[in-house]
């Protein structure tokens, strides 16, 4: 299985290149960088660059992989609009997973000791004093509530897990020293390495639909539109 995942819904941008090779061997490869802004421009770049890295080119594909939200508006659409486009050109399936389970991936794959039988929450800053959060039981591909957008305190309530994400901090600091809430990562963000990994166990998409928890910031100046003229 020959597997392209992407990732452009927070503050990065990845690609993950998963090859199979004739020893047996699958191998992932991943190209990874934090920014804020220029998701668009840089994504189809990055692909095409990463897919020659590993000495395969679009037809050779066999799945690809993209994070679905939540994030950014424009984020999310771009990974989302070139899944579509590919699926399209190469005829493969696409798979898709939420950002979140992404990030939850990478911290069971940290856990250690007395950490590995909790639960993980991944709790990402979403301004305005509120988080985008999931819960995770054992594992990335074992959810324990839908992504969904709630107040720090909200989140503070769920003790006996670990925490993880640029929100960690926000809930660590609402839980006011109640304990049972351990900061594994306040850094976090997706890593399309991760979802490669992922995408092996994850089920084709009919329609790949992205996670929109709040609707974007940009709204459509009414004040400023031209009344229609009747004939």
């Amino acid at each position: 299985m020959n597997i392209l995942a992407i990732d452009t819904c927070l503050g990065a941008l990845s690609v993950g290149i998963g090859r199979d090779y004739p020893d047996g061997r699958f191998c992932v490869t991943e190209h990874y960088e934090e920014r804020a802004t220029g998701h668009a421009e840089r994504l189809v770049p990055m692909i095409t660059c990463e897919l020659a890295r590993a000495g395969i080119g679009y037809r050779d594909l066999t799945r690809i992989a993209v994070t679905l939200g939540p994030g950014t508006f424009t984020g999310v659409r771009t990974g989302i609009a070139v899944a579509r486009a590919l699926r399209l050109s190469a005829s493969v399936d696409v798979v898709g997973t939420s950002s979140l389970a992404v990030m939850a991936h990478r911290v069971f794959e940290i856990a250690e000791g007395g950490e590995m039988g909790l639960p993980v929450m991944i709790a990402v800053d979403a301004k305005r004093d509120r988080v985008y959060a999931q819960l995770f039981g054992s594992g990335a591909l074992d959810p324990l509530s839908p992504p969904s957008e709630m107040t720090a305190e909200e989140m503070a309530q769920r003790h006996g897990a670990r925490v993880a994400g640029t929100g960690a901090r926000l809930v660590e600091a609402a839980a006011r020293g109640t304990g049972g809430l351990t900061i594994v990562c306040d850094a976090l963000q997706p890593h399309a390495g991760d979802l490669v990994w992922l995408a092996q166990s994850l089920a084709p998409l009919g329609d790949v639909t992205p996670i929109y928890i709040r609707p974007p910031d940009a709204k459509p100046q009414d004040a400023k539109r031209l009344a229609r003229v009747s004939s």
